[in-house]
């Protein structure tokens, strides 16, 4: 299965055709690229597949379904971008009444419009590390005894699942249903 179909998409502003009948696929358990030159139509093609940028025309599969039909449907959502855009797609695939947790670093001033966490009822954690006031002194300390492989962050993890069974993670590390847990999703 593919995490994420391109088919035959293309955009244009105004009369500048800047993607025209882009194909590609990433498989599950892939890492990739997406690499090309200024202008390519890199970032307007990752904003159309996070919703936030209307298709001219073809499709975005995202998991199997079409990137526009993916909308509120999910009760727990981690937004670990620490970006607008990631903050936007999160809070649009979180449900009503779902949950919402920050966990990416937030570096700078930074605006979000949280309209959807009022519209939505969403309950909104701030998982992130640097939340912790003793983050920025006690992060690179730790950072030091990795490698230097006095602790190992592996030993740390207790579930790790795939894309599919990430609804059960997170519902397992909200309601503590484990006990102490730390989960990794794999894509």
């Amino acid at each position: 299965m593919s995490i994420l179909s391109i088919r035959d998409l293309s955009k244009s502003f105004k009369t500048n055709k800047v993607i025209d009948g882009l194909n590609f696929n990433v498989p599950e358990g892939s890492i990739f690229g997406f690499i090309g030159p200024n202008g390519a139509g890199k970032t307007t093609t990752m904003r159309m597949a996070l919703g936030l940028l209307e298709i001219d025309s073809g499709d975005i599969i995202i998991c199997g379904e079409k990137a526009e039909e993916l909308s509120g449907g999910f009760d727990i959502v981690v937004d670990a971008t620490g970006s607008a855009d990631g903050f936007a797609l999160a809070c649009r695939l979180t449900k009503t009444a779902g949950t919402l947790s920050l966990f990416g670093c937030h570096r700078g001033l930074r605006h979000f419009d949280g309209d959807d966490w009022h519209t939505k009822g969403l309950k909104v954690l701030n998982t992130a590390p640097s939340c912790d006031p003793h983050y920025f002194t006690r992060g690179p300390q730790a950072a030091v005894l990795m490698k230097k492989g006095v602790f190992d962050l592996q030993r740390l993890v207790t579930h790790v699942c795939s894309y599919h069974g990430a609804q059960a993670l997170f519902e397992t590390a909200l309601y503590k249903k484990d006990g102490y847990i730390k989960g990794v999703v794999t894509f």
